[in-house]
């Protein structure tokens, strides 16, 4: 069976914008499937992500989430775990606060499978069949 478009040119024309951005970024499948955690860079993706929230900082919330997409599980626990640190926050919080919409969705679910992918896909199984 062959298709008239590639996957990438059928999201492209049917989504935007960031939540547009980051699916290509998903599909390009570039995440470190590693498990490591660059301690390095926690604290920096960290704090572009609570930057992102502050429309004078410049900094675009794709730039920001991005890294949700590339980055192993454990990395992306990590930056979380460091985000709510420096913010004081519950992340959970703060995406229903700062973000929205299908971007939003797309976060919380790159979060969820990376906290825990069989359960992720089990859960969304699940509600697919109800």
């Amino acid at each position: 069976m062959t298709f008239q478009k590639s996957l990438e040119d059928a999201i492209s024309a049917d989504t935007s914008g960031d939540f547009r951005r980051l699916l290509i970024v998903i599909l390009q499948a570039k995440r470190d499937e590693s498990g490591t955690v660059n301690a390095l860079h926690v604290a920096t993706h960290a704090s572009q992500i609570l930057k992102s929230f502050d429309k004078k900082s410049g900094v675009e919330k794709f730039d920001a989430f991005k890294i949700f997409a590339t980055a192993s599980g454990a990395h992306v626990q990590k930056v979380i775990e460091e985000v709510e640190r420096q913010s004081g926050k519950e992340f959970g919080k703060l995406a229903d606060k700062e973000l929205s919409g299908d971007f939003k969705n797309l976060v919380l679910a790159l979060i969820e499978t990376s906290k825990n992918r069989p359960r992720f896909l089990a859960n969304a199984i699940h509600t697919a069949t109800k």
